[in-house]
């Protein structure tokens, strides 16, 4: 009777011991369940975070805008053909106000850049009433020997006072009558700045920043020659550049130097 009682003790005691196994192993499945749809779903919100912050950070398509000058220069190329022309209208403000006109001969191209109180109409008969900045001609003539004798080339003269004007270049100075004249050549180009002394006034100063223009403004590699004053007025194109290309020869006047260096450096 004993031994009866023991054993349905042990039966009961493993039916109780499995169940509890059972319990625990369907808790486990069921935590790990849980577990693995939260990271889940973790993994999802990072991810769709993850896309919104780069759509958010990337850059705007939108091409930058066309320049004013960009602008008239397609106009120009419409109205006179393929030409060399500054990419680079050399101001510092008024840029959007910037207008361009244009006269034309035989064998020659007079294009005026001016900057009124308005971005008028290209070519607008208004804009001979607005004073030009700068001015370039383009002429053509029938030999590239033609066209070199246009270019005043000087050269350095001799037994004349010198001058640093830095970067390794040495100036000549003319003077007489009231009047002072500097010379230099850098690299392909002849240069002559004229000061009236008779009103006080010094070319060496405006030569030393020429030639640091040089080097920040590259000229055209042709040669040419650049005629320039220490004094200036209102309106005045005393400012002047002239090389030659080929049978073409260029010749940019303008206000300020530094202007006309900026608009040559960036002419193709």
């Amino acid at each position: 009777m004993f031994k009866k009682r023991l054993a349905t003790i042990c039966i009961m005691l493993l039916l109780v011991l499995t169940g509890c196994q059972k319990l625990s192993d369907r808790d486990s499945q069921s935590t790990s369940s849980s577990v693995s749809s939260a990271m889940s779903k973790q993994s999802s919100t990072s991810s769709s975070h993850s896309s919104s912050s780069s759509s958010a950070n990337s850059p705007s398509a939108k091409p930058a805008p066309t320049s004013r000058i960009s602008q008239l220069n397609k106009q120009l190329t419409g109205a006179l053909g393929a030409l060399v022309l500054p990419r680079n209208d050399g101001l510092t403000t008024g840029s959007s106000h910037l207008n361009i006109r244009y006269t034309q001969a035989a064998n020659s191209k007079t294009i005026y850049y001016s900057v009124g109180s308005v971005a008028e109409t290209f070519n607008a008969n208004a804009l001979q009433n607005e004073y030009p900045y700068a001015a370039l001609t383009l002429t053509s003539y029938t030999s590239a020997n033609e066209a070199a004798k246009q270019v005043d080339f000087q050269q350095n003269a001799a037994n004349l006072p010198t001058t640093d004007l830095g970067n390794g270049i040495t100036g000549t100075i003319d003077a007489g009558a009231g009047q002072r004249y500097l010379h230099w050549i850098q690299a392909q180009w002849s240069f002559l700045v004229h000061a009236a002394a008779v009103n006080g006034e010094d070319p060496v100063p405006t030569g030393r920043q020429v030639v640091a223009w040089a080097n920040q403004y590259p000229l055209p590699a042709n040669r040419g020659a650049a005629q320039l004053q220490v004094g200036t007025s209102y309106a005045a194109l005393n400012q002047q550049f002239t090389w030659q290309a080929g049978t073409t020869v260029y010749r940019l006047k303008a206000h300020s130097i530094e202007t006309a260096m900026k608009m040559i450096a960036s002419m193709k």
